[in-house]
């Protein structure tokens, strides 16, 4: 109790800090004092929020000219729940499916919304939510606004890189650490390409999107899931998934593609995490809960669901073809679909709003295929299937583009007024 105190005083202590009196350096160690203590007791955000902390730190984001100030300004409001009004009519959702090697089925689409919109992906959306190889692209677009190009160029070169090797050395591998391929070079290769960042520190820009990233919790009985995110929820909103924003990028992301098999299982802290698509490949529906919990006022404007692809083959009735690799492979395709999730979405939300893209493949492409002809079938197959749904393509462009009316920049001008100016 007495601890419990002593936070509680150093928080108040902190916040009140905060004054117009301060100087611009003032401001920004005052500023990197309360970050620090937030990050070290987050469950002191309350008594943040209680006493005026997100007034003050909007009046900062007023008056400062320094962007330094701006930044840890920026964090501060994140780290204590705050969510800045989303840039067009409503809320704009994209969703990226895991998949391995066929992320870059995912990223023929991206480029093909770019192209019709005009505008990079990353200004098109104001939440982001990947697995696997999803949340690679989620932070290659959403945090770094890599170009889609360069995206694919290091798709190909990274997949090359881990996905060669003997099968002596992969099934030693298994054996041993639990894992085909390498995953102490998997995770280097996340380090140097992923950023050492902390997730919450991503919100210190104000154009990059909320985002998270979904991984498996593997410590109980039943798998959930847990979200790697770069904001934390409203003060007195209580999520229905479990999460975390302080780990750094590449944790996050390491622990999202961690496919069981593939790559060894990750650790943060105490949890054991291992893929996200184990718990949901397609995570069009935890991003709709959690947008809504950040917005709860407004309305949906787009909701953009990528896949990466999928081969329906034709069943069989041979009772002698049911060996235990099929059995297998049948128990994983059930673990990893992602067309149940769509349907659920395609019952519930207009047809106006929610748009899911995810080409028909002639052939089954494993998450660790690096064979030229069979990654360019698979690209030809994605091409074609864009061209048949180009007015699919251009309804989901039209929906993505709307922008605020009067009537949304009133609202959101008397939003930011009574937080700044409370009537107590």
């Amino acid at each position: 109790m007495r601890e419990c105190a002593s936070i509680d005083a150093r928080t108040r202590y902190l916040v009140r800090g905060l004054g117009d009196h301060l100087t611009e350096g003032g401001r920004l160690r005052k500023l990197e004092d309360l970050c620090g203590h937030l990050r070290q007791h987050p469950d002191a955000k309350g008594v943040a929020v209680k006493n005026g902390g997100i007034r003050r730190l909007l009046r900062i984001l007023t008056k400062t000219n320094d962007r330094y100030v701006e930044y840890e300004a920026r964090e501060a409001l994140a780290l204590l729940g705050h969510t800045f009004p989303v840039k067009g009519h409503g809320i704009r959702l994209l969703t990226i499916d895991g998949g391995g090697v066929r992320g870059l089925v995912a990223l023929e689409i991206l480029k093909k919304i770019e192209e019709e919109a005009g505008q990079p992906i990353h200004e098109l959306f104001d939440y982001v939510c990947g697995v696997s190889t999803g949340a690679i692209l989620a932070v290659l677009i959403g945090v770094h606004r890599s170009s889609l190009d360069d995206c694919e160029k290091l798709y190909r070169r990274l997949s090359t890189q881990i996905f060669t090797q003997t099968t002596f050395r992969g099934a030693t591998g298994l054996f041993m650490k639990n894992s085909y391929y390498d995953s102490d070079a998997w995770t280097e290769i996340l380090k140097e390409n992923m950023g050492e960042m902390s997730l919450i520190e991503t919100a210190r820009n104000l154009d990059t999107p909320k985002m998270c990233l979904v991984a498996t919790s593997a410590n109980t009985n039943r798998i959930q899931a847990h979200l790697f995110r770069n904001y934390n929820l409203p003060y007195r909103v209580t999520g229905h998934y479990q999460g975390s924003s302080l780990p750094k990028l590449w944790e996050a992301v390491r622990a999202s593609a961690a496919a069981p098999g593939y790559f060894s299982e990750y650790r943060v802290g105490d949890l054991i995490l291992l893929d996200g698509g184990l718990f949901v490949n397609n995570p069009t529906a935890i991003a709709l809960h959690e947008a809504k919990q950040l917005w709860p006022e407004a309305d949906l404007q787009c909701v953009l669901s990528v896949g990466t692809g999928r081969h329906e083959p034709i069943a069989t009735t041979s009772e002698s073809s049911i060996n235990w690799g099929t059995r297998i492979r049948t128990i994983l395709n059930s673990a990893t679909d992602t067309e149940g999730v769509h349907t659920t979405m395609h019952d519930l939300l207009p047809g106006n709003v929610y748009f899911r893209f995810n080409p028909y493949l002639s052939d089954e492409i494993g998450l660790d295929e690096i064979a030229a002809d069979r990654l360019a079938m698979m690209m030809e197959d994605t091409s074609l299937y864009l061209r048949k749904n180009e007015a699919k393509i251009e309804e989901a462009v039209r929906a993505l583009v709307k922008s605020k009316n009067p009537l949304d920049r009133a609202k959101d001008w008397y939003q930011q007024q009574s937080l700044l100016w409370p009537v107590y």
